[in-house]
């Protein structure tokens, strides 16, 4: 398959000239102004090379290449100027808004020899990305799966969690998003560092004595140490010890604008603060009421999270479908706990369902009465 180009130049000669060589290398389209060139990156893209003129009416090229980093930040950007245009070239540089630029007039070998080198810039970043977000995401996952057989009703909540937080991250033009769902499942890695018998009287609220509750509480700092080496898991590590710190006031909201870290921490206490109430059968009001009153998080989150889920939570919002256990899928969520004839729980509702889990439902089912159907919801 051909490498998506978009030309833009407000001289239509210019494209004209360029298209029928380029078309034979490259899937290319061309714009003659900036609007139309964005309405195309947002309708028809993404493009893997954006190549823009920078003397364009209404919009002038590093302008334009800025608003194309917003909608899709891979795109590599490519500006086309005369030499008058110096300044322009360093501001977009020194802002990095585009990846090489080209003085014009230009031959075209060498325009297509830096929209080659612009694809290749593409494809490693598109690479990388797709390697962090399905290995990296798939093996944590996996890993999750596995230790959540010690500790079930913990992991199955940060399954719920997790759903809450990846709406907000979407919302909130969060980069990169698998980053703010792996938090999400390691966020209680910590609880590995702490003795079982703690962890089962914290689940049944049962009373810890003051050397036991600083064991449990203290298991953010101890996720965060086993994380802190990890190429690329950085901004996690640090987001997970930030879940030990019990007042936001100690931070600004321009603060939390900078600090990824910061921000994916107040996401991931908002979001179990929200799940546990109404998990317990409160009311979302109930929920959106404790967070302002604790005046411990950030008031723009819990702002959003009131807009976002103010109709329903995830289930009530979501089509619920009856499945037999063959028909079960990656991602689904369990609506009603999954029991077998006796009415022993094999997984709790609310859990997030993996390949994992599916293939031991699957071969419980060979030895045991699973009820079915299970009514599941799919995000």
């Amino acid at each position: 398959m051909k490498s998506k180009v978009l030309l833009v130049d407000d001289e239509p000669e210019v494209l004209s000239s360029f298209q029928p060589i380029l078309q034979t290398k490259y899937d290319i389209y061309t714009s003659d102004n900036p609007l139309d060139a964005l309405t195309k990156v947002n309708t028809i893209g993404p493009f893997s090379v954006v190549v823009s003129d920078y003397r364009m009416p209404v919009m002038n090229g590093v302008d334009l290449l800025r608003e194309i980093m917003k909608v899709n930040k891979n795109t590599t950007r490519i500006l086309l100027t005369g030499f008058s245009d110096f300044n322009a070239i360093i501001d977009a540089i020194n802002s990095g808004n585009i990846f090489k630029y080209l003085t014009k007039p230009i031959q075209i070998d060498h325009l297509i020899n830096n929209i080659d080198d612009g694809v290749n810039q593409y494809n490693l970043i598109t690479a990388e990305k797709e390697l962090l977000e399905k290995t990296l995401k798939g093996s944590i996952k996996l890993l999750m799966d596995l230790v959540s057989v010690t500790n079930p009703k913990s992991f199955t909540r940060v399954s719920r969690v997790k759903n809450i937080v990846r709406k907000l991250a979407q919302v909130l033009n969060y980069e990169p998003l698998w980053e703010a769902e792996i938090a999400v499942m390691l966020s209680e890695i910590g609880l590995v560092g702490v003795p079982s018998e703690i962890i089962e009287k914290k689940e049944k609220k049962l009373p810890l004595s003051p050397e036991e509750l600083k064991l449990y509480e203290n298991h953010p700092k101890i996720g965060a140490e086993l994380l802190g080496n990890i190429p690329r898991l950085e901004n996690i590590s640090k987001a997970i010890e930030y879940l030990a710190i019990s007042n936001y006031n100690d931070f600004s909201e321009d603060e939390l604008e900078i600090n990824k870290p910061l921000l994916l921490s107040q996401l991931i206490s908002i979001a179990k603060i929200y799940d546990k109430i109404t998990n317990a059968g409160l009311e979302h009001t109930d929920a959106i009421n404790f967070l302002k009153r604790k005046k411990a998080f950030s008031p723009h989150i819990i702002t959003l999270l009131d807009y976002e889920f103010n109709a329903a939570d995830i289930i009530k919002n979501a089509k619920v479908q009856s499945v037999m256990i063959d028909d079960l899928k990656e991602d689904m969520i369990l609506v009603d706990d999954v029991v077998d004839n006796l009415g022993m729980i094999l997984y709790a509702k609310g859990k997030e369902l993996s390949d994992m889990i599916i293939m031991r439902l699957r071969n419980m089912a060979r030895s045991r009465k699973i009820i079915q159907p299970i009514r599941v919801i799919k995000p």
